[in-house]
């Protein structure tokens, strides 16, 4: 009898708690417009989707698993590289600085991995993708998954018409990638391998101040997208995950993010305004001051996003996940 009283009195204040959730919410719903509805419908669906998905990554897979992953030396890389060997995956590490890599290749092997080995090499050259799998197959004898991750630096500015600087990040972040997964096809078809692509949310939605970067990735997901069917359709067991990064807090990304060049779009249209207020007006600080307003503010040290992109944002966090996995 003590039992069922009490549900008695929990299921009123269970619906209660239901219908005060849902209330504030039919009455958004109501007043949405169509692409509002359709917006939020489809985050509804992405975040059942997340809550209902069933990771099947076991890690026993990477174990004694070859793996050849490039842009090692910090971020990204350098993590991926301490967990491949917490998993027992024998690794080759490349980027550019040596003394860097050297370090990240002991931690590995104090982390687990089977065998490490690291090889420098500047991605914007040419002849460098085909050295480094060379020395990787030689030292592992073969691969499993080929992991590619570097990039080139590139400002974070609007666009100021720098095509040699364009060309050379293409070189980096587009070109080097295609040679290093066409070189691999042939040991990782006949390991039934995988290569994967760190890519960026800026090569889905195009993004201000990164007019070069973004069109890197842009190139990077038609060209890895494509090749994914094509290899479907010949039946080759390769697998291409392409891997969809939001901003990560890694010490480059950040120190770009927080510079000044952060200004949100409406603070960098205000303060053009209001200089060309002060010129018509002959610039001194009391007439101009009284027709213009006050002078803007100092630049915030954040990039706006707008919530177009947040939600963008979460949706291929839910949709994509299973893209973040690294099962063959």
């Amino acid at each position: 009898m003590v039992a069922k009283s009490r549900e008695r009195e929990a299921a009123p204040a269970a619906i209660w708690g239901l219908s005060s959730f849902l209330f504030p919410f039919c009455t958004a719903w109501r007043k949405m417009k169509p692409f509002g509805k359709v917006l939020c419908a489809a985050g509804s669906l992405a975040v059942l989707l997340a809550f209902f998905w069933r990771d099947t990554f076991q890690p026993e897979q990477l174990s004694g698993a070859r793996v050849l992953l490039t842009g090692a030396s910090t971020g990204i890389g350098e993590q991926m590289a301490y967990h491949y060997a917490t998993f027992g995956a024998e690794i080759v590490l490349t980027a550019r600085r040596e003394a860097v890599l050297q370090e990240v290749v002991e931690k590995c092997l104090s982390l687990g991995a089977k065998k490490a080995f690291y090889i420098p090499a500047d991605m914007s050259s040419p002849s460098e993708p085909d050295r480094v799998l060379r020395f990787a197959v030689q030292k592992l004898g073969g691969l499993d998954y080929l992991v590619l991750n570097h990039i080139g630096i590139s400002p974070f500015q609007m666009w100021g018409g720098d095509v040699e600087h364009s060309r050379w990040l293409m070189e980096v972040n587009f070109f080097s990638y295609v040679a290093l997964a066409t070189a691999a096809l042939p040991t990782l078809e006949k390991n039934h391998g995988s290569v994967v692509v760190v890519s960026s949310l800026t090569g889905k939605i195009p993004t201000p101040f990164t007019t070069s970067y973004s069109a890197t990735k842009f190139a990077l997901d038609g060209f890895f997208s494509s090749l994914r069917h094509e290899l479907m359709m010949q039946e080759r067991n390769v697998s291409i995950t392409l891997c969809i990064l939001g901003l990560i807090d890694t010490a480059t990304a950040l120190e770009k993010t927080r510079s000044e060049r952060g200004l949100t779009l409406m603070e960098r249209r205000r303060d053009r305004r209001w200089k060309k207020c002060e010129r018509s007006n002959g610039g001194g600080p009391n007439l101009a001051g009284s027709r213009c307003g006050s002078p803007p503010p100092p630049p915030p040290r954040f990039v706006f996003v707008g919530p177009f992109s947040f939600f963008f944002f979460f949706c291929f966090l839910f949709l994509f996940k299973i893209r973040l996995s690294l099962n063959p």
